[in-house]
């Protein structure tokens, strides 16, 4: 077998996440960023065997710049052949961005130091119908300042027992958050002629829990909307709480931007 790291970018709004799920009824299964790439390397290698692996299991509707993966097909070919030769029959919102050998040993599941996310909302009193399925529309009269100042008691490290999805299995509910702020969009999916003004939630940590950063994100909107204080959230990263402090946000506004370490 020959391998490839390559980097991708993808829209997840039609698809049930990264993770390939065929365990699921057929009248149920949904296609996955994994299994669409797999199933487009079967048609360029001639069905033979061949493999796709990703670093982060991104959730349904959530989308990409910087997932990182590893390529596994029987024939060697050229790096830009194998992007080129993907691309063309990869569907539209799914793009190989960059592609390179790389030795059997690479796994992108480890080794990963960090990853960064970023979660795009407007609060424009209409919701912009192009960035409809990337940029989530919050309702309602928001203080950033609040906001800025709840992101940043969610930096260091913390147990997030309280704000994940708790049906998941996790060995550990500890991560340490590297940085967490409210920026201005100026390049992301909010730029552009005819787009209202986009912010985004920048988070930045060794790893995250399984719709942790929604949780993360909706205690934050909330302390905008004044629902929330920072006391509360300091609360409830010290101690267990069987409620949630807020409910999670959209996926559609999620963004893994890049993964470092790989």
């Amino acid at each position: 077998m020959f391998h490839y790291r390559v980097t991708i970018a993808y829209k997840g709004t039609h698809y049930r996440g990264w993770q390939a799920q065929s365990k699921l009824p057929s009248a149920e299964l949904a296609p996955t960023i994994q299994g669409t790439i797999h199933g487009a390397l079967r048609r360029i290698s001639k069905y033979q065997d061949c493999a796709i692996q990703g670093c982060s299991r991104t959730d349904a509707g959530v989308h990409a710049r910087g997932q990182i993966g590893k390529i596994s097909i029987p024939k060697e070919v050229e790096a830009d052949t194998l992007l080129q030769g993907l691309n063309s029959v990869l569907p539209g919102d799914i793009r190989i961005v960059e592609c390179a050998r790389c030795e059997q040993s690479f796994n992108p599941k480890l080794g990963a130091t960090s990853k960064e996310y970023h979660y795009y909302f407007s609060t424009d009193p209409v919701a912009d119908p192009v960035l409809g399925d990337v940029v989530a529309h919050l309702i309602g009269s928001f203080d950033l300042d609040r906001m800025q100042e709840a992101a940043g008691l969610f930096v260091g490290k913390h147990d997030f027992m309280n704000f994940y999805r708790r049906s998941s299995q996790a060995a550990t509910t500890t991560r340490e958050i590297y940085a967490c702020q409210i920026c201005q969009s100026s390049s992301g999916p909010g730029s552009g002629p005819g787009a209202g003004q986009v912010h985004y939630l920048r988070i930045v940590g060794n790893g995250f829990l399984k719709q942790m950063i929604r949780y993360l994100a909706g205690a934050i909107f909330d302390a905008g909307r004044g629902r929330v204080t920072a006391s509360q959230i300091q609360d409830y990263l010290r101690h267990e709480h069987s409620e949630k402090l807020s409910a999670a946000v959209k996926a559609k506004g999620l963004h893994l931007i890049s993964i470092a370490g790989l």
